[in-house]
C-alpha cells in the first residue's frame, strides 16, 4: 500500500466517524394561491426534527 493510499484510508475513518446532524423536515402545500391565503389556509401544515444521532438536542431554535 503506497501513503497516498493509506492517507485515503484514513479519510473515509475520519468520515465514518462524524456525527450525523438532526434534519429538518416540513409539509408544505403544494401550491399556494390568493383564496387559499383569504381562507387561511396554512403553507406549513407540519414541522419536524429528527435525530439520528446518539447525541441528546435540547432548545433547539429554528430562525430564517
Amino acid at each position: 500500500m503506497t501513503s497516498e493510499d493509506q492517507q485515503h484510508v484514513t479519510i473515509d475513518a475520519t468520515e465514518a466517524e462524524k456525527p450525523q446532524s438532526p434534519k429538518i423536515f416540513a409539509d408544505i402545500a403544494s401550491s399556494f394561491t390568493y383564496a387559499s391565503y383569504q381562507n387561511a389556509v396554512p403553507v406549513l401544515r407540519g414541522l419536524g426534527v429528527e435525530n439520528r444521532s446518539d447525541r441528546q438536542v435540547q432548545a433547539l431554535r429554528l430562525e430564517h
